[in-house]
């Protein structure tokens, strides 16, 4: 009884911790951690171990794609890290430029909450869905731990 009690449990603990592969009605296909939180550095590492990357949003039908599939799934706006940091940059100004990791390239297209990117104390220089911006973007300190959401390396728009 014990035995099936521990395999009922740790049953129950992986499906509560299971990230899910979800497709975007683009086609557009999303690897969505968000019950078991990594820093930004840590969330890069776990995409990377599957072969993928942090999601890089670099348009707006593919923001909204997103977007509504998120809204699919959760009930409100969960903090989710994207593929887009600042280089550390200490500028605390709205219009500094971030950039992508996977090619270098700074972004041409951004979905920023209402006064975001702000860099709040200099130490906030990595993208996340922002959970109090209904699914738009805000500028985090790196280190915070959030969920994540991952694509397959240069996935069309």
């Amino acid at each position: 009884m014990l035995a099936k009690s521990f395999v009922l449990f740790v049953g129950l603990f992986q499906l509560a911790s299971a990230a899910y592969w979800y497709k975007a009605n683009d086609g557009n296909e999303y690897f969505i951690e968000a019950s078991t939180n990594y820093n930004w550095l840590q969330a890069m590492d776990q995409c990377s171990r599957q072969g993928l990357q942090l999601v890089t949003i670099d348009h707006p039908s593919k923001n909204a794609a997103l977007t509504t599939l998120l809204r699919s799934i959760f009930n409100s706006s969960p903090d989710l890290w994207i593929g887009h940091h600042d280089e550390f940059n200490t500028k605390s100004d709205k219009y500094r430029s971030w950039y992508t990791p996977y090619t270098g390239s700074s972004i041409s297209f951004s979905y920023w909450g209402n006064h975001q990117p702000d860099n709040t104390n200099g130490g906030e220089h990595c993208a996340h869905i922002f959970r109090k911006a209904d699914f738009k973007w805000n500028d985090g300190r790196c280190e915070a731990k959030f969920g994540f959401i991952c694509e397959r390396p240069h996935q069309s728009r």
